[in-house]
């Protein structure tokens, strides 16, 4: 998605890997709340906004992460992106809101097997599409942001992104987004990562999936 403006901010986030400061740059991501092959939406008004960050990060070897597709062996190469529950077009959020999260980039462990692609059906509110998932690109921690839930850090539900493609085009969508940063104007451009609840080490409670879409 296209930012229309943010001011830099920094926020200390802390989660499983640890505590991170974050400079936050401006929203690059809108994750949507989707319904993947007919399984429904569990809030269908919170929404993620990403921010763009970076920060020095000791990479984490071989994570186990399980998911509705298997379990997958991946490395948690550094953080590139914070997420912030937010609001869209003016519909509150449900209470309480959801977690933040703090998004690392993901690749495969060092001999362990090649996801294998698979297709799904994704309807969101702006569409439904099919899509193919082809690998694991982004793994999303509970965050306890500037102290405001220091419980977050133990949730047991993470998520985890795939890249993904579909023949299916997309055009532009405006939408205002609203959260603790205040109010912000976005370009949709088009869509980037299916995002499913997933856990780390441990099974955790599933919860709603949600299709990511980019701002440039």
């Amino acid at each position: 998605m296209k930012p229309a403006f943010f001011a830099l901010r920094t926020v200390t986030a802390q989660d499983q890997y640890g505590t991170l400061s974050l400079p936050l740059r401006f929203p690059h991501r809108l994750c949507a709340p989707a319904d993947k092959n007919g399984e429904g939406i569990v809030d269908p008004t919170e929404h993620l906004t990403g921010y763009i960050t970076k920060a020095k990060f000791t990479k984490r070897l071989n994570q186990t992460v399980v998911d509705q597709f298997g379990t997958l062996h991946l490395d948690v190469v550094r953080p590139e992106l914070f997420m912030v529950p937010s609001a869209k077009n003016g519909v509150p959020l449900t209470p309480p809101p959801g977690d933040h999260f703090t998004c690392y980039k993901v690749k495969r462990s060092r001999g362990t097997s090649k996801f294998v692609p698979t297709t799904v059906n994704v309807v969101d509110q702006f569409e439904s599409v099919t899509e193919t998932l082809l690998k694991p690109f982004r793994l999303c921690a509970p965050a306890n942001k500037n102290n405001e839930d220091p419980t977050a850090p133990a949730h047991p539900v993470h998520l985890l992104c795939y890249k993904s493609k579909s023949t299916a085009g997309f055009g532009t969508l405006d939408v205002t987004v609203s959260n603790q940063f205040g109010p912000d104007q976005l370009t949709l451009i088009h869509r980037r990562e299916l995002c499913v609840p997933s856990s780390v080490t441990n099974a955790g409670s599933p919860g709603g999936a949600f299709l990511d879409w980019a701002l440039p």
